[in-house]
């Protein structure tokens, strides 16, 4: 295991991108979502919390 949930995703996308982690439900189905694209979707939320002034250790207690 990583040092946070965000590593072990990113360890997942590089070992084995193709994989899927989890599935979405989608126009009444369910869709499987790859390591690689979970991924990619993480960092997109990371980007953003970023964006807005988010940093590392903010809110912990």
């Amino acid at each position: 295991m990583g040092a946070n949930a965000c590593d072990d995703v990113f360890d997942w996308a590089g070992r084995d991108p193709a994989r899927a982690v989890l599935a979405t439900q989608a126009d009444g189905a369910w869709q499987p979502v790859t390591a690689e694209q979970l991924a990619r979707r993480v960092g997109a939320v990371a980007a953003g919390l970023v964006a807005n002034g988010i940093r590392p250790g903010d809110g912990s207690a």
